[in-house]
């Protein structure tokens, strides 16, 4: 036995201690090429000129931005689905353009506008992405609007179906970008508009994070002037 331990010591470490040594250094490799990517994805998803490049793949914006209108530090391209936030300096406004495929033939701008107007569905989530009013989150994830209006906007020669009135705030989307510690409900305008091609809809939801501010369909269309085509 003493003789086999040191055959072991004089032509190495003992194999099991060998496998245990890839494995954690596989491990380790492996957890640092995820560290690595995750940082690249959020370090991108922070950087304005990644949302100006997000944007820009919504919706043709004018460039530069007019001024009070600049890009914010959130966007998101992944699986199709895309969403950038752009901030209004005057009034601190958060102006969120999103764009997703539709989920079924039947499922368009004009009816996803329709059910947030008859509170079948909430306002887009935390991360942008549109959801159903029965889906699981956070009352601040699933936020429904009281409509004050709705009608239609002519937008780059398309037909925007929009509602606009007050809905709770969506801070957790924009944590550190002009974001509000306020429950208050606060003006909200929520329009979309369909892709040519039938296989998309893009979104705009414009949200006055201060309650003393009112947003107008004046102030939207100072927007919705910026962009060019869809």
């Amino acid at each position: 036995m003493l003789k086999k331990s040191a055959l072991r010591n004089q032509h190495g470490m003992a194999l099991w201690i060998k496998i245990l040594l890839g494995l954690f250094a596989t491990g380790l490799l492996i957890a640092i090429a995820i560290g690595i990517i995750t940082f690249s994805v959020v370090k991108d998803a922070m950087d304005p000129k990644k949302t100006q490049e997000t944007a820009n793949k919504i919706c043709t914006l004018v460039d530069p931005l007019p001024a009070p209108y600049e890009y914010g530090k959130m966007n998101v391209n992944m699986g199709g689905f895309m969403f950038a936030l752009i901030n209004n300096n005057s009034s601190k406004g958060l102006y969120f353009l999103i764009k997703s495929p539709r989920k079924a033939k039947d499922e368009n701008a004009q009816t996803a506008i329709e059910k947030v107007a008859n509170g079948e569905s909430a306002l887009p989530s935390a991360s942008g992405t549109v959801t159903s009013s029965g889906s699981s989150g956070s009352a601040s994830t699933k936020a429904k609007m009281t409509v004050e209006d709705k009608g239609v906007l002519d937008v780059a020669g398309e037909k925007m179906y929009y509602v606009k009135g007050k809905a709770a705030s969506t801070k957790t989307a924009t944590s550190g970008d002009n974001a509000s510690s306020s429950s208050a409900e606060l003006d909200t305008f929520f329009g979309g508009v369909d892709s040519k091609d039938g296989t998309t809809a893009t979104f705009l939801m414009i949200q006055e994070m201060d309650p003393s501010k009112h947003l107008t369909l004046d102030d939207v269309k100072n927007f919705t002037g910026c962009i060019k085509a869809f």
